[in-house]
């Protein structure tokens, strides 16, 4: 499902799209732990799966960080913050499984490392939005992984 109209569907559609993006989001956690058993190499497949799916529906982040969404409505803004959270959740287990196995360091504090992950992609979906495509987000991945290995890994 493409995000793209958001902007013109009625409110009880855009439940059902928080539900597809809450969906696509799961979706990708549970493939990179079915792909490796490895903590950071799950981060950097999770990495790239967000990063085309927010290429390929350029409206999620507008979903997900628009006042406008879910002004006036605590219960969606409920559904919004519970999908973040479950997400942030998932990304700081497998940085504890990296703790525990010892590819991440032990003073990597995991919540603050998952808002990390998640800045080193929401941003840029939104950047190459508006700059209609000329940000070229494969290229930030290139560039931002290893930076973010560096910063976590015990093998850096």
């Amino acid at each position: 499902m493409n995000f793209s109209f958001i902007c013109l569907v009625s409110m009880p559609i855009l439940d059902g799209v928080l539900v597809s993006i809450k969906n696509r989001f799961m979706k990708n956690v549970t493939q990179v732990r079915k792909e490796t058993p490895d903590a950071l190499d799950r981060l950097q497949l999770l990495l790239n799966k967000q990063a085309l799916m927010l290429n390929e529906n350029r409206a999620i982040p507008y979903v997900v960080f628009a006042d406008g969404i879910y002004a006036g409505n605590p219960e969606r803004k409920a559904k919004v913050a519970k999908i973040m959270m479950t997400f942030l959740n998932m990304v700081q287990k497998i940085i504890n499984e990296g703790r525990t196995d010892g590819s991440i360091r032990e003073d990597v504090v995991p919540s603050t490392a998952a808002i990390m992950f998640i800045g080193m992609i929401m941003p840029v979906a939104i950047i190459s939005n508006l700059s209609d495509g000329l940000f070229d987000i494969n290229e930030h991945l290139k560039n931002v992984w290893p930076v973010f290995d560096r910063c976590i890994s015990t093998n850096s």
